[in-house]
Parts: structure tokens; sequence; C-alpha cells
């Protein structure tokens, strides 16, 4: 049910379509400096839930523009997407995102019309609307309005912008109607995280890039599925990382300040290259575009997780969870980090917390059991293993991860039924060398163990990132063979 503001914002909205590209409405109100705002979700005025892709990603877009002027921070996606269709006043979403101000507004389209409607709202000392503007333009030139939407909020909240920002909000280009579709559909599928859903992405984001070559936004996005694509859908490293580094490039060729595209070859080249210099400059880079990115802050501090740089790589994830603080997602990455630092309890309790914003957390059971199982508390660590194992349909990482715990615990007969299904699976399909290793080196087979590491060095396992850090390959770092295949991966320090 729309709250008497949307339904203000559904009644100034809903009008036919029309007028020239820029239709300004404002609303009279001293210009207020503002730090901090959010962009709450906006509303669907399409009158079709199948178009629901198309305004969130209005929505995202938005928030990408915004985020990327650095004076500026604003909360991510994620997090405001749990007032959409609230009852809550403008003062109490403000309180709980430590925000100033926010911005509300509709998506209104029609075949390849559009009009969006936006308001800044100021939260405190009383809720006051400073400003108001609709824009009316068809989807070739959809790219114009989320820049003019962006600079036109940073102009009213005075905001001082560098003048590459500028340069950047000027930049304008047209967007084929149906690659922008394309685009918009594959990112809604991206934000799901499941195997099948990448693999649905990757075809949006395919045929983005067939209809508009110059698309920049649709060479990122498919670089991002590419990457997720060998840790959600067993893909082998091969496959898939050189597509995502010559997507992510050419996306950068097109586009240099693309933040999405900065992370997604940052990933590639961790994972696939092991050029981890060349990696932290582009997390840095893209970072330095977007300081507002609550998914580079993350994944800026996991990468830095498998340097050893363990208090780095907390402050990171701390400040993702800042920017997203509802996120379970971030949440379990932090659980993550701390897990890698030894940090048992702690990543207990993250992991813990991630699970009860999110039930179906995969990701959060993993790493709850994982910790549970370095504090030998087996009993817990099995029940959160196997409700991994179960969320994901029983894939080789989370069936893993429970066969090693099961060894740990001295169940070898579950251990060794695990290990033989993943064995049997390996010799039909890509199985990630290191998730057999895992099983091995649990159960003290070291010899086994660090045949399947030498394995996961010759095809490039993405998990080999976590070589120098990961718990579960300290049975073997006494071994002269363990400690070769360390230096060989040239890891710093």
């Amino acid at each position: 049910m729309l709250t008497p503001r949307r339904l203000g914002l559904a009644l100034a909205t809903a009008l036919a379509l029309g007028g020239a590209w820029w239709t300004r409405h404002r609303v009279r109100g001293d210009p207020t400096h503002i730090d901090a705002l959010a962009v709450l979700p906006l509303a669907n005025l399409t009158g079709s839930a199948e178009q629901e892709y198309f305004v969130e990603g209005m929505h995202d877009a938005l928030i990408g523009e915004l985020g990327q002027i650095s004076i500026l921070t604003v909360t991510s996606r994620t997090t405001v997407l749990r007032y959409r269709n609230t009852g809550k006043s403008v003062p109490e979403i403000a309180r709980e995102l430590h925000v100033d101000a926010v911005v509300e507004g509709s998506v209104f389209r029609a075949g390849d019309s559009v009009r969006i409607h936006v308001q800044l709202i100021r939260a405190a000392p009383r809720e006051r609307q400073l400003w108001a503007q609709t824009y009316d333009g068809d989807l070739r030139n959809v790219l114009t309005l989320q820049k003019g939407v962006a600079r036109a909020i940073a102009e009213q909240i005075r905001a001082t912008l560098t003048p590459q920002e500028r340069a950047r909000l000027a930049a304008v280009r047209p967007v084929d109607p149906a690659a922008y579709d394309a685009w918009a559909k594959g990112w809604f599928q991206l934000t799901r995280l499941t195997g099948g859903t990448q693999r649905t992405c990757l075809e949006h984001a395919t045929r983005a890039v067939e209809l508009d070559p110059t698309y920049a936004a649709a060479h990122a996005l498919m670089a991002a599925c590419y990457n997720l694509l060998t840790y959600l859908a067993e893909s082998a490293p091969r496959d898939v990382f050189p597509r995502a580094k010559a997507a992510a490039r050419k996306a950068l060729a097109l586009d240099e300040t693309l933040p999405d595209a900065h992370f997604a070859l940052a990933s590639a080249l961790a994972a696939y290259d092991w050029d981890w210099a060349g990696a932290e400059r582009e997390y840095q880079r893209g970072l330095e575009l977007n300081p507002s990115s609550a998914y580079g802050h993350s994944a800026y501090g996991w990468f830095l997780s498998w340097m050893g740089r363990h208090d780095d790589a907390l402050a990171q994830v701390r400040r993702a969870q800042d920017l997203n603080p509802a996120n379970p997602l971030e949440i379990q990455r932090t659980a993550a980090v701390l897990y890698v630092g030894r940090r048992y309890d702690d990543a207990v309790a993250e992991a813990r917390r991630a699970i009860e914003i999110d039930s179906t957390l995969l990701f959060g059971y993993d790493r709850l059991g994982r910790a549970y199982a370095e504090k030998r508390m087996f009993t817990e660590a099995t029940a959160a293993a196997e409700r991994a194992a179960a969320v994901s349909g029983h894939t080789p990482n989370f069936q893993a991860s429970l066969a090693r715990i099961h060894a740990l615990s001295g169940r070898i007969p579950e251990a060794r039924t695990i290990l033989k299904e993943l064995r049997d699976l390996a010799q039909r399909r890509y199985v990630a060398p290191c998730f057999i290793a895992q099983v091995y080196a649990a159960l003290g087979e070291k010899e086994d163990a660090l045949r399947w590491l030498e394995r996961a060095y010759q095809v490039r396992d993405g998990d080999l990132v976590l070589l120098g850090v990961w718990p579960a390959w300290d049975p073997l770092r006494a071994e002269p063979r363990f400690r070769d295949l360390v230096r060989r991966m040239k890891f710093p320090g």
C-alpha cells in the first residue's frame, strides 16, 4: 500500500507522457548542505510487476551516480530496500540510516517513454521538502536522465564536485533501448546470487552487448557474471576468468570511470592471474570513483584477507557494513574476514547475525559451520554445514565443507562417502580441486591433499587465493611441497 507521501508522488507522475526532455517542477526552499543521504526505493507506476527489474535498475543507477560524488555518503541499495512501502516517516528513516536527507521518487514507463519524478526531503531539524523535479524522456536517452538527476541533486545539496566528477556527470551518450532493457534484466538477475541466475544474467548481458557494442555498463555486467560463475555454477576457471578480464577491459576502454568494471577486473586479476598488485590498484581505483560502494569496500576487504592484512581487511568490511548495515551478504563477508583472522568467536557472532536477517543465506551457514569447527564445537558445526549444503542444493563447495567437518569430528565414513561423490563428480565436470584437497587434509592424508592442491595450481583454481591464510590448510603448512606452492603463488610479503 502506498503511503500518503508516495500517493502524492503517484498523482504527480501518473500524467500523460510528453513534453520536453527536461520538464522541471521546483519547490522553493533554501538549498542545504548535506553530507549523507539515502535514495529510497522508487515507486513502480508502470502498472506491471513485470517491470520491477526496470524500476530497480533505475534505482540502482541513481544510487551509483550519486555514490560517485566523493564528498557525499550514499546509503547502499540493499539497505534502503527494507523501506519499500514503509509507513515510517522521513525523520525516522533518516535516524535509522544516519543520513541528513532522503530522495524519494517514482518511475512510469510506457514503451520506450520514461518519466521519473524525484524529490529531496530534509529530515532534521524538521521534515521539509527542499526540491522536486520531473524528467521525461525515452530509453535512448536514459543514461542522460540518470546523470541529470544526480547532477541536479548535487546542485541542490551544495556538493562540491571535482572537475573529474563534473566531467563525468556531463558526459552523455545514447544507448540502444533494447540494449538498456537487456542490461536491466541482467543486472536484476546478478543480485540473486545463484548459479542459475548468473547464467541468465550472462545471457542478458551478452544480448545487451550484441545490441549495443559501445554500451560500457553491459560489458561490465558481463564481466561480473563471468567472475561469479566459477563459484556459483562450477565453471572451470579457464572458461570464465579470461572472458571476465576481456569484458572488464572493454568496459574500461569505453568508460574508464565505471567503478564496477574496475572491481570486476580486480577480481579476475587476483583469482586467475594472481596479479596481486594489479588487483589492488583496480580495487583502489574503483573505490576512488565510488567511495560509497559497499560492495567495493567488502570485496577489497576480502582481497586484503587473502594477503594476510587482517586489520586492513576488517576496516574495509566494517566500512561496507556502515554503508550497508542491513545486508546479510556484507555481514557474512565480515564473518569470513574474522574467520580467516582466527577470531572465531567474533566470526560466529557475525555469521549468526547474518542468518537472523536471512535464514536462507547459505554463505552465512557456511561461515558459521567453519568457525564452530575451529572451536571444536562439532555438533553446531555439523548442523550449520548441513544447512548450507541443503540450501545450496548440495553443490560441491558446501558438500566439501560438510565432509571436512565430518572428518575433523571423527565421522570418517560420512566424510569418505562425500569425498567419493566429489571425486566421481570431478570425472564428469569441473569440481574445484581445492574442495577435494581440504577433505583429504582434514582426514590427515597429506599426500593426497598436496596432490589435489597441485592440480588446483595447474587449473588456477580460484580458491587458491586463500592458500596463505585459510585454516583448512594449517595441517599442511610445515610440508615443503606446500611451502613451495605458496612461494609459486608469489603472495606479497
